[in-house]
């Protein structure tokens, strides 16, 4: 009896503590196919309230969501202020967006930080988002005033995101006051008929967009100024307060965009590095990481130009499809994969020398070619002979680029100086000299011929 009577009071303890607590502890929570997970602690009831089709994240912390949501009108928001790590895995939210519903329906954002915080994104497998009527696929959290400009939108990890927004807002942004900061996953970014793909909604600007890595291909609408930055806009900028700025960076990653907000009067897009395409064409603007996948189209070229460097990470890849090049005369470290056309510069060093008759040598050599090197009826160099080349880097004797050679190559001209031929002269010994006694018999032959030459003159007369 007394040992029923401990296991019931410890359960009644046990139910009290779990009351107190405000509610059961759970690894996670499923609602309407999508699951809620803690990943710094146990779920609680404290964190997270259901209302309808309407999951909303209360408490500061780490959370993954995942699945596919079956309900047009489920949505995650995340609110008052909250400081939060969100990873989304395999997540697919559809809240039904249709062009022709231009009715303002507030919350059906899939993702809804505009009331929040300072918010981490990380992407783990493939993602898709897509907003209905005048919202946002993700919602970046609003920057209401000057002093909350430490609130942004942070968006990385190694999975992939398509975002489409509604109507007229864009895939990722808000109403005007986006900060926005992307460090790496796969980004496709679709803005309504008058919304950026990543910035502002219709009418509405934004503060700062920063891209340091991964890839991004933003499209804006039809109406949109840009795929990057505001959306339809009006003539005049509007004035957001001293310290509110409107900067797009580039300073990592692939960045896809046709049209990216700039005032050159005011240097609001700077481009530092990454690697930026617009219309079809290629430009490395600094040293680049990739984490993602970068495929140069047939017809198309990149050039990696002197003194950058481009690393293919471990979960990147650079292909060069069939009729597509690629020209190195920077640093490409990792795999290149493709049917393409690989060139790679080759520099000279005459060491004083020209080439003759304005000819001109090959400046790059293509990858599994190889290319011979000029010969001596290329070069010049006066007072020497052209020996052969010398690669620079090994010091061997080189003739040609081999087939399997990569990288820059640096090869520099042999010379021997060449040394004039004398003129031969006769030797002195053997002419007579003047009062030479030792030589009476060439004389006396001399005077002979001569006499004899007079006889013969005296004869004919």
């Amino acid at each position: 009896m007394k040992t029923w009577k401990k296991a019931l009071g410890l359960v009644l303890a046990l139910a009290c503590l779990t009351i107190l607590s405000g509610g059961g502890l759970a690894e996670s929570v499923t609602h309407d196919g999508v699951t809620l997970t803690r990943t710094d602690k146990e779920l609680t009831a404290d964190d997270y309230t259901i209302t309808g089709d309407l999951l909303t994240i209360k408490t500061a912390g780490n959370y993954t969501l995942s699945g596919t949501a079956s309900s047009n009108d489920f949505r995650v928001k995340v609110g008052d202020r909250l400081v939060t790590t969100l990873t989304i895995d395999n997540l697919t939210i559809n809240t039904y967006r249709d062009e022709k519903e231009n009715e303002a329906k507030q919350g059906y954002s899939p993702l809804d930080f505009s009331d929040a915080g300072a918010t981490t994104l990380i992407l783990v497998g493939k993602n898709h988002l897509t907003a209905r009527a005048q919202n946002p696929a993700v919602f970046a959290p609003k920057v209401e005033k000057d002093d909350d400009l430490a609130v942004q939108l942070t968006i990385g990890g190694e999975g992939s995101l398509v975002a489409t927004g509604g109507y007229a807002w864009p895939g990722i942004g808000n109403t005007g006051s986006a900060k926005i900061r992307i460090e790496g996953g796969d980004i496709t970014a679709q803005g309504g008929y008058a919304a950026a793909g990543i910035g502002g909604s219709w009418g509405f600007w934004f503060d700062s967009i920063v891209i340091k890595g991964g890839r991004v291909v933003a499209t804006g609408g039809a109406w949109a100024n840009n795929d990057i930055g505001c959306g339809y806009a009006p003539s005049k900028k509007p004035n957001h307060g001293t310290n509110r700025e409107h900067v797009i960076s580039i300073e990592g990653g692939v960045v896809e965009a046709e049209r990216i907000y700039e005032d050159t009067n005011e240097n609001t897009l700077k481009k530092t590095g990454g690697i930026l395409v617009r219309n079809g064409e290629y430009t490395v603007l600094g040293d680049t990481k990739l984490t993602t996948n970068l495929t140069i189209l047939e017809g198309k070229t990149l050039t990696v130009p002197s003194g950058k460097t481009i690393t293919i990470e471990k979960n990147g890849k650079l292909e060069i499809e069939k009729g597509a090049q690629l020209y190195v005369d920077g640093t490409v470290q990792g795999n290149i994969t493709g049917a393409g056309k690989i060139y790679y510069k080759l520099n000279y060093d005459l060491d004083g020398g020209e080439w003759k008759n304005g000819y001109k040598p090959e400046d790059y050599y293509l990858s599994g070619t190889g290319l011979d090197l000029p010969t001596k009826e290329n070069l010049n160099k006066a007072g020497y002979h052209f020996l052969g080349w010398k690669d620079e880097t090994t010091g061997e004797a080189v003739e040609k680029i081999p087939a399997n050679a990569t990288g820059i190559k640096s090869v520099v001209a042999q010379w021997e100086k060449v040394v004039p031929t004398a003129t031969p002269v006769p030797d002195a010994s053997s002419l007579p000299k003047t009062g030479d006694a030792s030589a009476p018999m060439a004389w006396c032959a001399l005077g002979l011929a001569c006499l004899a030459g007079l006889a013969a003159m005296k004869r004919r007369k």
